[in-house]
């Protein structure tokens, strides 16, 4: 495991590689990114997202893209999350 990377705190902007997304994007067909690294990250909280989405979430603010994503899922919108795995968080 590479810790050094998975728990660097230098910047928490990472690119979904294109390969990836572009296998979930086949199976979900995703209508909306709310934080695409081109729009200012508070924006995408607080905009209105697709129907489905995509969230490769800043990992410093993870929790209240989380609580986003809950309360969107909850109206019946498809949310799919790339997060780490973490399982001593309260997120």
């Amino acid at each position: 495991m590479n810790k050094k990377v998975m728990f660097s705190s230098v910047s928490d902007e990472w690119n979904t590689p294109k390969s990836f997304f572009d296998k979930l994007d086949k199976e979900f067909n995703f209508d909306s990114d709310p934080c695409p690294s081109s729009v200012p990250l508070k924006k995408g909280l607080i905009n209105g997202w697709g129907n489905k989405v995509f969230v490769n979430p800043p990992y410093s603010k993870i929790k209240d893209w989380v609580n986003a994503g809950h309360y969107y899922g909850s109206t019946g919108k498809l949310v799919v999350m790339l997060i780490p795995s973490r399982t001593d968080t309260k997120w």
